[in-house]
């Protein structure tokens, strides 16, 4: 993975990814996430842009919020470790920006874009 320094420069805002680690016990079905200990922010872009997707069932949905992040955490590839966002995951937006009233808005859909090394970056749409 190649990931140059400026593109990083551009990422200006931070955002906690949670991955997806099991479903609750409580008889609720819940969603349970990995501890936020020991997780580190991921710098990021986010950006207002109204995308329609269409979701792995069929079903066509708006997305108005797409967060572009590089695929590490940290500051730099050598800081954090590998991210790989997925629609189970729970993302936390930083404080003040809200999307659907919310600053825990469910991902609606993640793509990866690659260059010649693998993942460039991915972009989350909420």
């Amino acid at each position: 993975m190649t990931f140059e320094r400026d593109f990083l420069d551009w990422m200006t805002r931070t955002v906690l990814i949670q991955p997806f680690s099991a479903l609750t016990t409580d008889g609720y079905g819940g969603r349970a996430f990995t501890s936020t200990s020991g997780l580190t922010d991921t710098k990021c872009r986010i950006e207002r842009k109204t995308t329609l997707l269409r979701l792995i069932d069929g079903r066509e949905v708006t997305s108005s919020t797409v967060v572009i992040c590089p695929p590490f955490s940290g500051n730099s590839s050598s800081s954090g470790g590998l991210i790989t966002p997925t629609v189970s995951s729970k993302i936390t937006l930083p404080t003040g920006i809200l999307v659907s009233g919310s600053s825990q808005p469910p991902i609606l859909a993640v793509e990866p874009h690659d260059d010649e090394n693998g993942i460039h970056h991915w972009e989350i749409f909420l």
